[in-house]
């Protein structure tokens, strides 16, 4: 890794909420096991299905989370959520099973910090703390997901039942 990829991967990682309380030693543990990669604007990232084999945390552009569909027979990807840096995605990657829930694409010349499954699952391993903190903080951005998905079930809801009965 170069010296600039480290210094935003320390920083993408220190500012990002998935690792939030921990100390800076188990922070840098965590670092050592990341990797930097830049993609163009509008690159896919991943597709819905795929499996999750690494946690992704966006250092710095956007990343657009899509849902695939079909609208009159031709297909359309469907913007559910945008993040920036210090958003982590692709965080199914910790959760069976493992497979990825939407689809993503960067709107911008992005920056990601990539973290295998593999490689955070033996830190976890030898380093409990590190294990406890991050999943009690992924039940955070899991929930934040769930409430968004939930307000948009309840507004299409709304909108159905004023077409319907008025």
């Amino acid at each position: 890794m170069k010296d600039d990829d480290g210094a935003l991967v320390r920083r993408a990682l220190y500012e990002c909420a998935l690792f939030s309380g921990l100390d800076n030693a188990h922070r840098d543990l965590v670092c050592k096991v990341a990797e930097a990669r830049t993609l163009l604007a509008g690159a896919p990232i991943f597709l819905l299905g795929q499996e999750a084999s690494e946690v992704l945390v966006i250092a710095d552009g956007g990343v657009a989370l899509q849902l695939p569909v079909a609208i009159r027979g031709k297909g359309a990807d469907i913007t559910i959520e945008e993040k920036g840096p210090g958003d982590v995605i692709a965080w199914s990657a910790l959760v069976a099973p493992h497979k990825l829930t939407l689809s993503a694409r960067t709107l911008a010349r992005s920056t990601l910090v990539a973290l295998r499954r593999d490689d955070l699952h033996a830190l976890f391993h030898e380093h409990p703390v590190i294990h406890q903190k991050t999943i009690e903080n992924l039940c955070h951005v899991i929930g934040s997901r769930v409430a968004l998905l939930e307000a948009l079930l309840m507004r299409d809801l709304q909108r159905w039942v004023v077409e319907r009965f008025g």
